[in-house]
């Protein structure tokens, strides 16, 4: 499997399995937290979501910052992958 790099370069994807598992598992992690209805922003909500009309106006500029730790307490394990490289 190759993926993209900036520049266009490709790069091949080394140890295929242990990634597609950690995917897997970061999948139903997320997807137990919204059954549970923990549907909230996470990081890069103001610059990756095509719905970041509907944050407040000072969304990047305050909101979210100020609400990070809430959103990590409530969304859970699922902030973990958040900081994978």
């Amino acid at each position: 499997m190759l993926f993209p790099g900036p520049g266009g370069e490709l790069f091949a994807l080394d140890d295929l399995e242990h990634h597609l598992e950690r995917l897997a598992s970061a999948v139903a992690i997320a997807r137990a937290g919204l059954l549970a209805g923990a549907a909230l922003p996470g990081i890069g909500a103001s610059q990756y979501n095509d719905l970041a009309f509907a944050l407040p106006a000072n969304a990047q500029h305050g909101y979210l910052a100020r609400k990070d730790m809430i959103f990590r307490e409530r969304l859970g394990e699922v902030t973990a992958i958040w900081d994978e490289p």
